[in-house]
């Protein structure tokens, strides 16, 4: 999605942040949920990784929550983008699949 955002930069304009809010945010949920995955695994030997277990899973959670939200202002960008005829097919491609 990110990579389909470069691609329309000339259509966005210059000043269109959206590809990179994006960007960082799969970032940090990347960077959030490999730092929770190590506490998760030393929790048992580190007193540090049990101390701070809970903030990093709240931190977790809310950079995923993060991404969501741009994932769908990215969606609303490129939809906005698209003409009538391809907002069909990629609906009925929708439809199908999830038929």
């Amino acid at each position: 999605m990110a990579d389909v955002l470069a691609q329309k930069r000339p259509e966005l304009g210059q000043d269109d942040r959206t590809e990179a809010h994006l960007r960082a945010s799969i970032a940090g949920a990347r960077y959030a949920c490999t730092v929770y995955a190590a506490m998760c695994r030393h929790k048992e030997k580190s007193a540090v990784a049990r101390r701070f277990l809970e903030q990093a899973d709240h931190r977790r959670k809310r950079a995923l929550e993060r991404l969501h939200e741009h994932v769908i202002r990215s969606l609303a960008v490129i939809c906005e983008l698209m003409n009538h005829d391809a907002l069909v097919d990629v609906a009925e491609q929708v439809l199908s699949t999830g038929a």
